[in-house]
Order: C-alpha cells, then sequence, then structure tokens
C-alpha cells in the first residue's frame, strides 16, 4: 500500500499544482475523458456522431477542395453514406486545396 502513496501525491497535489503553473488543462481533459469513459454507450455514440458531423461540417465550409465539389453538411445520419470517399491519389494530386482556411 505505500508504494501508492507517491502515486496520489503526485496525481493529487504535485500534478494540479504543475497545471496551474503552467496553465495547462491536461488535468481537466483527463478528469472528462476519465468520466467519459463510463457513460453509457448511447451518449458516448450521440457524441460520436456530433463530432464526425462538426467535422465533415468543417471541412464543407473551409475546405476549398470540398467546397468546389458542392459538399455540404449531411442532415442526416443516412446522408453520411453520400459523402464521397477520397483516395491517396486525389489527395496528392489536390494537396493545396485540400488544406482548410
Amino acid at each position: 500500500m505505500s508504494f501508492l502513496v507517491p502515486n496520489r501525491v503526485s496525481k493529487h497535489v504535485f500534478y494540479p499544482l504543475w497545471d496551474l503553473y503552467d496553465r495547462s488543462r491536461k488535468l481537466r481533459e483527463l478528469r472528462r475523458l476519465e468520466r467519459a469513459q463510463w457513460a453509457p454507450f448511447e451518449l458516448k455514440e450521440g457524441r460520436q456522431w456530433q463530432n464526425l458531423w462538426r467535422t465533415v461540417a468543417y471541412a464543407a465550409w473551409r475546405c476549398p477542395f470540398y467546397r468546389a465539389r458542392g459538399m455540404k453538411p449531411p442532415a442526416s445520419r443516412e446522408e453520411f453514406q453520400d459523402i464521397p470517399l477520397i483516395v491517396k491519389e486525389e489527395v496528392r494530386a489536390h494537396l493545396e486545396p485540400l488544406r482548410s482556411e
């Protein structure tokens, strides 16, 4: 049990103090992730879809490659299937337009 004491001191004293000193949010993010891993499946699945939609929407709005092809953020989960996949050759041929603005 005594070998756990340094870990607890580090986790609950030194790391938070360093986080304050460093103005970092690493521990806050760690706590969020620790809570999220025990969330119900439906909640995690909803968050995953929400994050996926945000990523696709960002690409549709900010990426010249997708804007030139008239891509819009999908309105439903079924519309995600209509998003065309791109292959390595397309990425190599269109590096500049694939960068977001």
